[in-house]
């Protein structure tokens, strides 16, 4: 997740890896899982995005992330640095307009063990 993590008198903004709990400076993914969209409604439905360290920490955030929702979901991931760009990006301007027809609504369906809201055992 995102977060400031403090360094002597100074708190610098980080993703910090939702499996480790290390600051992420290098490969690293942000990973999040959809609802496959159902025609019949204008919700769409996502898991919170997470972060971690590409390789074995992502591998393991997937595999939890995955264990939390049914198989209507699937996992989805980008490069942290691709990630940062795009939000600031689009933090300066509208996003594209596509033409497609977009959900009206969006719930954001917190897993039941959620890392943030208690030390997951990752091991």
């Amino acid at each position: 997740m995102i977060e400031f993590v403090p360094r002597g008198p100074r708190n610098y903004p980080a993703f910090v890896c939702d499996t480790c709990r290390e600051p992420i400076a290098g490969p690293g993914n942000v990973v999040w899982a959809v609802k496959v969209p159902d025609i019949k409604t204008d919700v769409r439905e996502t898991s919170p995005i997470y972060a971690a360290h590409r390789g074995r920490c992502d591998r393991v955030l997937e595999k939890w992330l995955m264990a939390q929702y049914d198989d209507q979901w699937m996992p989805l991931w980008e490069e942290i640095g691709e990630f940062a760009a795009s939000l600031t990006r689009y933090a300066k301007r509208d996003l594209p307009k596509n033409g497609e027809s977009q959900p009206k609504r969006q719930l954001v369906k917190h897993p039941t063990s959620d890392p943030h809201q208690e030390l997951p055992d990752f091991g």
